[in-house]
């Protein structure tokens, strides 16, 4: 049985997985979830795979291990309330409804609404999952979440998304530092108003859609500021402190300071910024737990 088959993969792959994962690998069929016409085969490979050619766009299921890793991470379990940033066709979804079961919820967000369609139809057999055609920068305010998981690589993790974490409420979602195909996977954890956050994995996410999708939008002026030589820190530790929180800023002066990566403009506010980030020009970006509070504090953020 293929499922089977696919779910003993996960379990020598990650290890420590609790028995209620396992089980919804071994119960949901991978192949309802799949319209890109590619064999059983691959359909049950621990991969990636793609699920559905849209007119100008790409679904795909993410590896199967690389979510159980992510449930694992944040201890997904029977009765949590998750939010889900990108649905695709809805296989994410329903194997996290199997773990959650009855007493939890899954809220799922899509913004293609041709897509959207196909999941409402693939998950329309589970009471415990919301399927909404919205984009997931606002999440859904009618709920507090224990876990929000990004299937897509955000710009950055909007604020709105903090607040309608639960205390000890955790975020998984990879994130886009710099232009790199890679992106770079985070567990962010918020606990006694206190929000700090932990590099997890390198993976390799479709990029989102919407508002969580800024960078390349933002108006690029010449500016001699160079990251690395006023700041004295490596340019992705910057971009992740930057990105932290959501800092799109559509009030750019001239007589405002700038940081300045590959394809646009950050304002801050000057030297306040500039003494936090001294305390860290040392740091490890892929080996310390940040505390993204001290960061937020002196950032001038402009939700938008």
């Amino acid at each position: 049985m293929l499922r089977k088959y696919l779910a003993e993969i996960i379990s020598r792959r990650v290890e420590g997985l609790n028995n209620r994962i396992i089980k919804a690998f071994e119960k949901v069929p991978r192949e309802k979830f799949v319209f890109s016409g590619i064999s059983l085969d691959s359909i049950y490979s621990d991969q990636a795979i793609p699920t559905f050619y849209g007119k100008d766009f790409l679904s795909t299921s993410s590896q199967p291990s690389l979510m159980a890793l992510f449930y694992k991470e944040t201890i997904l379990k029977e009765g949590d309330r998750v939010l889900e940033i990108g649905t695709g066709t809805g296989y994410n979804a329903a194997i996290m409804a199997e773990i959650v079961g009855k007493s939890g919820i899954i809220v799922t967000t899509e913004p293609e609404a041709e897509i959207f369609q196909k999941a409402k139809e693939n998950l329309s057999e589970y009471d415990n999952i919301k399927v909404l055609n919205k984009d997931g920068y606002y999440g859904y305010d009618e709920e507090k979440f224990d876990i929000i998981f990004s299937t897509i690589a955000v710009d950055a993790i909007p604020v709105t998304w903090i607040n309608q974490l639960k205390e000890n409420g955790k975020i998984i979602s990879p994130i886009v530092l710099g232009d790199d195909l890679t992106d770079y996977t985070f567990l962010i954890e918020k606990s006694r108003k206190e929000i700090t956050a932990r590099f997890l994995i390198h993976t390799s996410f479709l990029r989102a859609l919407g508002k969580l999708s800024f960078k390349n939008k933002i108006k690029l002026e010449k500016h001699n500021f160079n990251i690395e030589m006023k700041l004295n820190i490596p340019e992705k530790l910057f971009e992740f402190c930057v990105t932290y929180f959501n800092p799109q800023n559509g009030n750019i002066s001239i007589n405002s300071e700038y940081g300045l990566y590959r394809k646009g403009l950050l304002k801050f506010k000057g030297e306040n910024l500039l003494n936090v980030i001294e305390k860290l020009k040392n740091v490890n970006l892929f080996s310390t737990r940040f505390k993204g509070k001290i960061i937020y504090d002196f950032l001038n953020f402009i939700p938008y």
